[in-house]
């Protein structure tokens, strides 16, 4: 337990610093928005709810800011290298591959072959892991169901034919960010972020189809802060009027 708790520790410690050199350096904001804006990472619901447990989220937010740092610096080596790291801890980084498809031009062909390529690494590389777990060719996707073995069952989609189940869902992904979704506000103020956008929606997606009434939704969209955070503090930076 004290080695997880280490090993949180030091995940939050070092996303935050990542993530003051993002907010500075890829959005311009000053040192006073980018430190509120390590603050508001802190003290999100995702870093709350599991640094003091044996869980992985902290490691999996250092890895979802590396990312982000990465792929926004058009690092494509170093972006592949550690998706594939992420995906090799949680299947939530299968998102890593979304990530990037949606960050290529699709105005420019060539741009658009080389990201669909270098997306589809990911997307492999989960697949292989997978066989090779389960030593068979299998699509296991949650709770050992396997998509061409078993049944298929939407688990998720529920939450539409029942209004508790509906209203529990929205309440924990609202919860996930709390007041920092009125960031989306913004969405349209760095393509980065709007193209980046395409990965909230696909673990929402995720979520519904095999999870399933929102279970884990926090854990999984919570990941996304690179692209909440920095929404938000384009509030900040508006009404204190600083650059």
């Amino acid at each position: 337990v004290y080695i997880w708790l280490c090993v949180n520790f030091i995940s939050i410690f070092l996303t935050s610093i990542l993530l003051y050199y993002y907010l500075k350096r890829s959005f311009n904001f000053n040192p006073l928005i980018s430190l509120i804006g390590g603050i508001f990472f802190i003290t999100s619901l995702i870093i709350l709810r599991t640094s003091n447990f044996p869980m992985s989220e902290p490691f999996a937010c250092l890895i979802s800011m590396l990312l982000f740092i990465t792929l926004y610096n058009k690092n494509y080596f170093y972006y592949i290298c550690v998706s594939l790291v992420g995906i090799a801890s949680r299947d939530i980084f299968l998102f890593s591959a979304v990530l990037l498809f949606f960050n290529t031009s699709f105005k420019n062909k060539k741009s658009f072959l080389k990201g669909f390529l270098l997306s589809s690494i990911p997307a492999i590389f989960y697949l292989v892991q997978r066989f090779y777990i389960n030593e068979s060719i299998s699509f296991e996707i949650t709770m050992g169901r396997d998509l061409v073995k078993d049944p298929f069952v939407v688990q998720g989609l529920v939450i539409f034919t029942n209004l508790d189940n509906f209203i529990y869902f929205t309440l924990r992904l609202g919860l996930t960010f709390g007041v920092f979704w009125l960031g989306i506000y913004h969405i349209r103020r760095n393509n980065f972020l709007f193209r980046s956008s395409s990965a909230i929606l696909f673990l929402i997606m995720i979520n519904l189809l095999f999870v399933g009434n929102g279970s884990g939704i926090t854990r999984h969209v919570g990941v996304m802060f690179p692209i909440i955070i920095p929404l938000f503090l384009y509030f900040v930076k508006d009404y204190l009027n600083l650059e």
